[in-house]
């Protein structure tokens, strides 16, 4: 009796169990369920409410904060936001989705949430991180959603780990590198706001001074953000300090092989679409903002086992402007594997 009591207590102290009656291992670099800040705005404080609490994952000493629907037995699905937005880009498409997965939505390093260490946010930076971060939470089975720079970042983690992906799913981000800016694929006020941004002085007086990544919110949707909702995007930015993050993550776009590491990481993922047959599938947004339909047309025609879609009005953020039909598109995609 005394021995089975003692297996009890050993196991109660090393899993958990979720809604669905399964079993989820503990971990120290996990914390579940953290006091939300008190300075929170309402509809970010309802967010996290609505969608399990804010947990976080300890990598490299630093946090990263997450949503988890928490329903272990369904296949993983990882949502990745891209600037200046945070997780809070699928309020409205995680209810759609959580019924058939476990639905988990990350702050990259340095956004949203997460903590803000002395770091270089590069693409390098923030695919590194979420790779520990998927480790720590020992994901398996993933279908990978990625956006703007998550695109980056995720597709740079699953090149290096293919054996834990079940998909990828893609839109309105960058799969390829480009040596000319004038005569690359990207929409034309793409190349121009790269070209800013790249320029010493003027980068900085236009994101980090201005905070001007924040107008792309109205500007690249096609339904009227209401201020409520800017609001959330703008929480994490208020210090100007705070948005150097978002102009070094813009600085590692590769233009003509610079920055290298960010050049061999592109040249490593597009490898990967190119010759893994892991199911893909990619979005066109039109009237869109950063992938055109000729851009995504070379996807189409380069990488394997790929299927496309297309939203019609909607802007760069897919999900503010149709989130129901993003869903239900990413769900039938995934549902027909």
């Amino acid at each position: 009796m005394k021995n089975s009591l003692l297996l009890l207590i050993i196991l109660t102290t090393f899993w958990a169990c979720d809604d669905d009656d399964t079993t989820i291992a503990t971990n120290p670099n996990i914390t579940e369920n953290v006091e939300l800040p008190s300075d929170l705005p309402n509809l970010y404080r309802q967010f996290y409410e609505d969608n399990g609490g804010l947990n976080y994952v300890t990598v490299n000493g630093s946090k990263m904060a997450y949503t988890d629907s928490k329903t272990a037995a369904k296949p993983v699905m990882i949502l990745l936001h891209g600037l200046p937005d945070n997780n809070f880009l699928y309020r409205d498409v995680i209810p759609e989705l959580k019924a058939d997965f476990r639905v988990i939505a990350p702050d990259h390093i340095g956004y949203g949430l997460s903590d803000r260490p002395d770091l270089e946010y590069s693409f390098t930076t923030l695919s590194n991180y979420l790779e520990e971060f998927v480790k720590e939470l020992d994901l398996t089975e993933i279908h990978l959603v990625v956006t703007d720079v998550g695109g980056p970042a995720g597709l740079g983690f699953a090149a290096r780990n293919p054996d834990l992906i079940s998909s990828i799913t893609m839109y309105e981000t960058l799969w390829l590198p480009v040596d000319d800016l004038e005569n690359s694929n990207y929409a034309p006020p793409f190349q121009e706001f790269l070209t800013n941004v790249r320029a010493q002085g003027v980068g900085e007086e236009i994101v980090v001074v201005q905070n001007q990544m924040l107008a792309f919110l109205n500007q690249l949707t096609v339904s009227e953000m209401p201020d409520a909702v800017q609001e959330v995007y703008a929480y994490p930015w208020l210090e100007e300090e705070s948005r150097t993050v978002m102009l070094e993550t813009s600085r590692s776009i590769p233009v003509a092989g610079e920055p290298a590491d960010s050049k061999a990481m592109f040249d490593n993922y597009v490898a990967y679409l190119t010759n893994n047959n892991v199911p893909k599938l990619v979005i066109l947004a039109t009237p869109g903002a950063i992938s055109p339909p000729d851009y995504v047309d070379i996807a189409v025609n380069t990488f394997a086992n790929i299927q496309s879609a297309t939203i019609e009005d909607s802007g760069h953020f897919i999900t503010e402007d149709k989130p129901v039909e993003f869903a239900n598109i990413v769900a039938d995609f995934i549902a027909n594997l």
